[in-house]
């Protein structure tokens, strides 16, 4: 399936909107069951929005829809030093994450 895929700026922010509808391969289907049952239980679709404001700060939320299930994932990420950042987020478990990279992230 097609990506379909916005990004702009307006000012110091930038944001991108992703949305990735999935269909799984024919060959991943299960021979024993009605393969137009299996194919529309399997389809899935993603839509990311992430907002970058400035230089130390990216906002992210992610949704996926599968089954009829949705589930949806906040990330908040804070550029603290070009080697230290602070992440934020909510699924699949809440953590907060203290990263360090050994090159600079500029």
């Amino acid at each position: 399936m097609p990506r379909i895929e916005g990004k702009g700026e307006f000012g110091h922010a930038r944001w991108r909107l992703v949305y990735a509808p999935q269909i799984p391969s024919l060959l991943s289907l299960d021979p024993t069951v009605d393969p137009f049952k299996s194919l529309a239980n399997n389809i899935s679709s993603d839509t990311e929005v992430e907002v970058q404001l400035g230089k130390r700060l990216l906002a992210s939320m992610v949704r996926q829809m599968k089954d009829s299930e949705m589930a949806t994932r906040w990330t908040l990420i804070y550029q603290l030093t070009s080697r230290l950042r602070l992440l934020l987020q909510s699924a699949p478990s809440k953590k907060l994450l203290f990263e360090y990279s050994g090159t600079s992230q500029n």
